[in-house]
């Protein structure tokens, strides 16, 4: 944009260095409706997702409260985030690990990050190693903790709804 602000068009093919006035009439013109069209159509889309949200909060959160089941809801939400926040701290805790001992130092204190150049190649490739079996065990269990949580709040949950009736 800017090498065609100042006039530059060596990089454009030959045929649109000298368009025809009437040819960017038109382009102007069908811009302009692509952007309303645009618009028209984030507008719907917005709307359409709001009302689904708004839907999903009614039968998430204000139906479960009103029949007084939201904090076997509530539970049952964070039976299954918590396996996902345990990966994601694990995630951010090997990033931080990768950050602090394999990059090299800053090259001068302007850069905002450290270069992407590894300062010991060997440990790397062991840590590498580990990651790999770190990640798969931590994931094999929260997923064996989920399922059995799931199972068991499953069975309370139907035993709890069959002794109030």
């Amino acid at each position: 944009m800017k090498r065609l602000w100042a006039g530059n068009k060596a990089f454009l093919p030959v045929k649109f260095h000298n368009p025809a006035s009437s040819t960017c009439i038109v382009s102007i013109a069908r811009y302009s409706s692509w952007q309303v069209a645009y618009i028209l159509w984030g507008y719907m889309i917005m709307n359409f997702v709001q009302a689904c949200f708004g839907l999903i909060f009614v039968y998430l959160i204000v139906y479960p409260i009103r029949d007084g089941e939201f904090w076997i809801l509530l539970s049952a939400i964070l039976q299954v985030m918590i396996p996902f926040g345990t990966v994601y701290l694990l995630v951010a805790f090997q990033t931080l690990v990768a950050t602090k001992f394999f990059l090299q130092n800053k090259i001068s204190n302007d850069d905002k990050q450290k270069p992407l150049a590894l300062n010991n190649r060997m440990l790397y490739l062991a840590r590498g190693r580990q990651f790999v079996k770190e990640n798969n065990i931590y994931l094999k269990t929260f997923y064996r903790k989920f399922q059995m949580r799931y199972q068991l709040s499953w069975k309370r949950n139907l035993l709890l709804k069959s002794s109030r009736r």
